[in-house]
């Protein structure tokens, strides 16, 4: 595995632990099905909050680090 390889399961490991530290957390104590409701709606919204600015930077990110892996000397 190589080093950019486990610095994106490390980056996945996070997000995911994130979300279901919110999701949870959010729920808390409520055995309700509005509290599990409202905890999966929080979680969407947080989802799709670090999801569309991600769309936005990681394509040039990639592809600056493929012009820096095709480019040794520079």
């Amino acid at each position: 595995m190589s080093h950019e390889e486990q610095q994106g399961d490390e980056g996945d490991s996070m997000g995911i632990s994130l979300v279901g530290l919110v999701c949870f957390g959010t729920v808390g104590d409520s055995t309700s099905r509005h509290g599990y409701a409202h905890a999966f709606t929080v979680t969407l919204v947080l989802d799709l909050e670090l999801s569309l600015p991600a769309t936005v930077f990681v394509p040039p990110l990639r592809k600056a680090a493929a012009a820096q892996t095709a480019a040794p000397g520079a």
